[in-house]
C-alpha cells in the first residue's frame, strides 16, 4: 500500500523534541523544527491521547518519555496510513538534517602519558541531534592504559 518510512517516527519526534532545547541551532532550524511541532500538532488536535502525549512533552520541556513513546506509536501508524503526511514530514527532517552544524564530540581523544587511566565516561547525544562521536582515540601510553567503564550514546 505504501512504500517504507525511510525517516521513522522515533526520529521525527525526537527531532520535534529538540525545539525545548537548544538542539535545532541557527533561526531556520528553528523556524523548521517549530514548523515540525506545529505540523505533528495539528494532524493530531482533537485525538484525546495523541493530544495529551502532546501536552505532556510541552509541559515537560520534551523531557516526558512515556509521552514521548506514545507520540511515536501515533505517529508511526498516521505515517503508515497516510503517504501525503509522511512525505511532508520527511521532507521537513530532511530540511532540519541540512540545516544541523556538525557537531563533534570528542572525550578521551589525544590524551598522552606514563599511565592512563579512565573511569566511568560516558559521551551522550540527544535524540535527533547529528553528532559525530570520538571516545578514547589517539591514545599515546608509555605504560598502563585501563579505560574502566566507557561508552558513548546516541
Amino acid at each position: 500500500m505504501t512504500d517504507p518510512v525511510t525517516i521513522t517516527a522515533a526520529v521525527i519526534v525526537g527531532l520535534a523534541v529538540t525545539r525545548f532545547t537548544e538542539g535545532a541551532a541557527g533561526e531556520v532550524g528553528k523556524k523548521l523544527v517549530n514548523q515540525l511541532w506545529d505540523t505533528i500538532a495539528a494532524r493530531f488536535k482533537g485525538r484525546k491521547k495523541a493530544e495529551a502525549a502532546i501536552a505532556q512533552l510541552e509541559a515537560n520541556q520534551g523531557q516526558a518519555t512515556e509521552a514521548q513513546a506514545n507520540l511515536v506509536r501515533v505517529l508511526d501508524g498516521e505515517l503508515f496510513e497516510d503517504d501525503g503526511f509522511r512525505v511532508q514530514l520527511e521532507q521537513l527532517v530532511q530540511q532540519i538534517q541540512a540545516e544541523a552544524p556538525a557537531r563533534v564530540q570528542d572525550v578521551l581523544v589525544g590524551v598522552k602519558g606514563r599511565n592512563i587511566r579512565a573511569k566511568d565516561v560516558t559521551a551522550e547525544a540527544e535524540a535527533g541531534s547529528a553528532v559525530q562521536q570520538r571516545v578514547a582515540s589517539d591514545l599515546e601510553a608509555t605504560e598502563d592504559v585501563d579505560l574502566g567503564n566507557v561508552s558513548a550514546k546516541q
